[in-house]
This record gives C-alpha cells, sequence and structure tokens, in this order.
C-alpha cells in the first residue's frame, strides 16, 4: 500500500567505585561557581604554570600537544613538559592534540606544576616514532620449545611507549623486533624478559600463600642506535615468590560468575623507566592469599611498587604501595549514572521495534550535560565514533555536577554534518579536587597509591547536522513545560517549502513538512528519537515512529501546520517601453 506524509494531509500520519581501605577524608575542596567557566582572578607573584602531559593508560610523555592557559599557548617538547607565564591563581586548562582532534579541558585549576593525563590516538603515532631500531633477543636457561608457557619481552625507555610481545615458541631466539622512540637517535632503555611456566594444579588446589604460575626473569640494561641492529643474550633466573592477602569487599565479595568480564590482577612497577609485569589474583570465599612473582633485589633506591587491583567494564579499585605484610580489602562501588543526555524508555523502545539503535538529545554547541552529584573528580567525555580534526572528541574534568558544550568547543568544533558521538561520565572518588587528581602521583602518575573510579553507561548521540543550501531557518517555539535545554536550536534538515521525495511503490514524503513537524514537536523528536529525515529509509522510520508514539500519548495531536508557508512569487518585471511611434531615419 502506498504511503503518503504530505503539507495537505495531516491527520494522523504517521559511589562510586572505591577502595574500602582508603580513607576518603581528602578535604573540601572550593567548588567554582556553577553557570560556565570560573572567572580568573588576578595572577599571583608565583604565576608560571609549569607542568607535564602524558599519555592516559600508560602514562609516557606526549610531545606536540597544544596547551592553553588564560588565552596563552604552549606545545609540549618530547619529555611532555610545558611552561606558561602570568596565569591566574586560578585557571582553566586546555590540552589539545596538534589537529585538534581530542581536546581536554580541566576546569577549576591552581596548580603550579600539573602533571595533565590527556587521550591518546595510539593509532596515530604507534609505529611513527622519530627513531626506530631492530632488536634480537636469546633467552638462555629453561628448554625449548615453549609448549605451553609463555614469553614476554619488554623494552622500556625514555620518550617511547611501552613496548611488549610475545616470544616465539620453537626456539630461544626472537627477533627482529621493532622499537621505537622520539627524542635523540640514541636510547638508553631496559630490557625485561619473563617466562611464565604452565601450572600443574589448578587453583581450587592451591595451599595459601602458593604460586600458581612459577616464573623466570632477566633484566638487563639496553642500548639501541636508530636505525641500528641489536642482538643481546639473557639468562633466565627463577623469581622469588611474594605472599599477598586481602578480601573482596561489596559486589565483588563473591566468585564471580563464568564468562563474567569481572578481572583481579597484580603490577608490579619498577626501574627508571617504570618496566610493568603482572599476572592474576584468585579469589576464594571472598578473600585472596595467593603468592605472585617476586622481584629480586636491584639497585639501591630503585623505584618500585606493587598494584593490587580489581576491575570490570564499568569500575577499578586499585591500592599500590603494597607490602609482603599487608591485608588489603578491595571493593566496587555501582556505577555513576547520566541524567542528560539521556534515553527515554519510549525512545528506546520505539528504536527497538525498528531493530534500530536509540539516541539521546541531539549534540550542538547548545547542549548541557549533568550528573548525579558525589564527592570527588568527574570527566565527561564526549567521544567520536572516529576522533578526526572534523569530528574531535572532548573531555572536561570538573568538581561540579554539570558543564556545557560551549565550554569546550571554544577550543575547537563540533561536528558540521551527522556524526556519532558517545557521552559518559567517569567518577574519580580518590581525588577531592582537580588539584589533587593532576598533581604528580595523581593520575598522571604511573603508580598512583590510590585509585578508585566507575564509569557511567554510555549514551550515543548524534550532532545536528548543518542546514541544506537555501534551508528556512524559522525561530523555535518551545512548547509549555518542555525543558529549554532539550530544545533544539533550529530545524534539522529544515529543507525548503516543496521539497519532497518518491520512494517507489506510489509511496512519496515532504521532507519539508515532516522536518517542521519535529521541529514543532520537540517532544515527539525525543520520543520517538528521530531529529532529522533525510531519506526514505529515515521518513519509512519517522512514519512508523509517530504512529506508536501516537497510541501512547492521546494528548498528541500533530495538527501543527506541516509545512512553511510557501513564499510570495516575484513581482512580473516591468513591461518594456512603449514605442514612440517616430521612425528612425
Amino acid at each position: 500500500m502506498a504511503r503518503v506524509f504530505h503539507p495537505r494531509t495531516p491527520g494522523r500520519v504517521v559511589r562510586a567505585g572505591g577502595l574500602a581501605l582508603v580513607l576518603l577524608g581528602c578535604g573540601g575542596s572550593k567548588q567554582p561557581p556553577p553557570g560556565g567557566m570560573t572567572r580568573s582572578p588576578p595572577a599571583t607573584p608565583d604565576s608560571t604554570v609549569s607542568g607535564v602531559v602524558v599519555h592516559e593508560w600508560e602514562h609516557w610523555p606526549l610531545a606536540g600537544r597544544v596547551v592553553e592557559i588564560s588565552g596563552k599557548r604552549a606545545v609540549t617538547d618530547e619529555a611532555g613538559r610545558f611552561s606558561i607565564e602570568d596565569v591566574a591563581a586560578t585557571y582553566d586548562a586546555f590540552v589539545s592534540d596538534e589537529d585538534g582532534s581530542w581536546v581536554s579541558l580541566y576546569r577549576g585549576m591552581s596548580r603550579r606544576d600539573p602533571v595533565f593525563s590527556h587521550r591518546a590516538l595510539d593509532y596515530k603515532t604507534m609505529g611513527r616514532e622519530r627513531h626506530a631500531a631492530q632488536l634480537f633477543v636469546k633467552v638462555e636457561g629453561g628448554t625449548w620449545p615453549l609448549d605451553r608457557d609463555s614469553l614476554v619481552i619488554q623494552v622500556r625507555g625514555p620518550a617511547m611507549k611501552l613496548e611488549t610481545l610475545r616470544g616465539g615458541s620453537d626456539g630461544a631466539e626472537t627477533g627482529p623486533i621493532r622499537v621505537g622512540w622520539d627524542g635523540g637517535p640514541k636510547l638508553q632503555a631496559e630490557l625485561v624478559v619473563l617466562r611464565r611456566y604452565y601450572p600443574n594444579k589448578s587453583y581450587a588446589e592451591l595451599a595459601p600463600g602458593e604460586l600458581l604460575q612459577p616464573a623466570a626473569m632477566a633484566r638487563v640494561p639496553l642500548q639501541l642506535e636508530a636505525g641500528r641492529e641489536a642482538r643481546v643474550t639473557v639468562t633466565l633466573a627463577a623469581t622469588p615468590v611474594l605472599r599477598v592477602r586481602g578480601t573482596w569487599g561489596g559486589r565483588i565479595a563473591q566468585a564471580p560468575p563464568v564468562g563474567s568480564d569481572l578481572y583481579r590482577d597484580y603490577r608490579w612497577i619498577f626501574g627508571k623507566y617504570g618496566s610493568v609485569i603482572y599476572g592474576p589474583l584468585v579469589s576464594r570465599d571472598g578473600a585472596f592469599d595467593y603468592g605472585i612473582v617476586g622481584l629480586e633485589p636491584g639497585p639501591a633506591n630503585e623505584p618500585r611498587t606493587l598494584c593490587l587491583r580489581v576491575h570490570d567494564t564499568k569500575a577499578m579499585a586499585q591500592r599500590c604501595g603494597v607490602g609482603p605484610n599487608d591485608t588489603v580489602l578491595l571493593s566496587l562501588d555501582d556505577p555513576p549514572r547520566l541524567l542528560v543526555p539521556s534515553i527515554s524508555p519510549e525512545a528506546a523502545k520505539a528504536a527497538s521495534a525498528r531493530r534500530e539503535r536509540s539516541f539521546g538529545p541531539p549534540l550542538t554547541d547548545r547542549s548541557e550535560f549533568s550528573w548525579e552529584a558525589a564527592p570527588g573528580v568527574n570527566r565527561l567525555r564526549v567521544e567520536a565514533e572516529s576522533s578526526l580534526p572534523a569530528t574531535p572528541s572532548f573531555d572536561v574534568y570538573t568538581v561540579e555536577s554539570h558543564a556545557k558544550a560551549s565550554d569546550f568547543v571554544r577550543r575547537t568544533r563540533l561536528s558540521r554534518s551527522e556524526a556519532e558521538y558517545k557521552v559518559s561520565l567517569t567518577h574519580f572518588a580518590s581525588f577531592g579536587s582537580l588539584d589533587r587528581a593532576f598533581a604528580p602521583d595523581g593520575l598522571g602518575a604511573r603508580a598512583t597509591k590510590e585509585l578508585f573510579f566507575s564509569r557511567s553507561d554510555e549514551v550515543p548521540v548524534l550532532t545536528v547536522p548543518a542546514p541544506p543550501e537555501g534551508a528556512v531557518m524559522p525561530e523555535v517555539n518551545v512548547p509549555p513545560g518542555m525543558v529549554t535545554e532539550r530544545s533544539v536550536p533550529w530545524a534539522p534538515c529544515q529543507h525548503p517549502p516543496g521539497t519532497e521525495i518518491a520512494c517507489g511503490g506510489g509511496s512519496w514524503f515532504s521532507l519539508a513538512a515532516i522536518n517542521n513537524k519535529l521541529r514543532h514537536y520537540p517532544e515527539l523528536a525525543f520520543g520517538i528519537g528521530i531529529h532529522c529525515v533525510t531519506d526514505c529509509a529515515s521518513a519509512v522510520a519517522f512514519l512508523d515512529a509517530q504512529e506508536a508514539y501516537t497510541k501512547t500519548h492521546p494528548n498528541y495531536g500533530g495538527m501543527e501546520p506541516l509545512d512553511l508557508p510557501m513564499p510570495a512569487p516575484h513581482p512580473p518585471p516591468p513591461p518594456p517601453p512603449a514605442p514612440s511611434g517616430r521612425k528612425k531615419k
């Protein structure tokens, strides 16, 4: 049956994650006043901010990032360092990739030595370092082939990313291994080789304090030169066993079900360059008493720390600096909840009926965000499906429970075409202020002593596309009772009057009428999760969704004029002058 939507046929057309052992008394922090960016007081005598920008996860320094404070800019050097003078006592800081594809905003800072944790897109930097060398590693000690054992080779040095790979199982030599770094053409680094032996018993058979997977390890200094090949031979030695004990709390007290995304593990972070080895922790009856791989004594005053952590897809709790006689309690809390944007049950149901995804309110330069208030630092993440200069992603760090898109789009701009974004909130309950979160031992440290955070569900949203050429841009009339921040600043894809499409089988639609209806009835647009109709597929989806919406909303009349008035025709051109009657000679 043919389906028609036309202006002249209105009718019924259709807390967050926490470590129980951590003291939360971090002291009250003064929050900036609500309603936008904080006003910077006059600069103080100590007005220079000298800090570092590091990778969000692996904490290596990020070079070439643009830092902006108080209208002044600096670019980070190879060690991620920057310095900006004449900064007010309280300030907001922006950190962005050179091409603007990812922007981080830190609101209400006062530290003079911040370490900013910034999201770095690995695919843009891995394999593109300034220098590289080929490494071959020969391992002595133990039998070959590996069989079911595992061999991990790791290279760690300054101005480089953590290089880790599994060694081959056929022989004692592995290579070539590409090692890349920035900075100078010569690299001083550390090589760590760890072999884990396959266990001969199950977790249930372990005695208290027993190690499931015995291991052997080698650590040697490593010198590399750009463009050169290096061959190194190491000899493995059995590692000591360290006993760790503790209990699990909250929703992780019991053993996770089969197929769960819950992980419990330990991490050693050690050496001049922060090498890492890790392994699992085993839970029995809500507790653990477990042997883990220990480290041989290293050089005097060598930095090393043991971290125990538990994490799933929504939260993580970590305690670093654990000693052999410590008893640790680790607990996860429930994730925070975004209030705006959110997806209404009606919109989710309508989208499910169409076998489509649900989307929250459209993302515009005027969008506002809010979430449940809780003590600590919040990170609002607005992440594009593909973080590129044309579709940048954003992070906003704040102690407040709300943010505005206008806060971060001052540094760059949202996509001007229809693009998908995911909005989520991460709550860091272990920090009482941004100054504490971005201290040298805060989020940017390789071994943050106490770290626990939780993350909300992601809410997918779409940017409002730019109006097509010749689009009519009428004022928005917000219906009574409609929340202002949920109204669209203009009609998405508003087409000139009379714009129609034929969709086969006798079906045809007026794009101008449909999009004008969505503009006049924003509660309909948000209720069905459709804000822009551009083609036959989206027109049919709108028709089905509006029909379902009408059945559940009897007060919805849908009788608003569906098309904009046609413009008055131009007056005809004046007639040519009448002939004078005289003939030219």
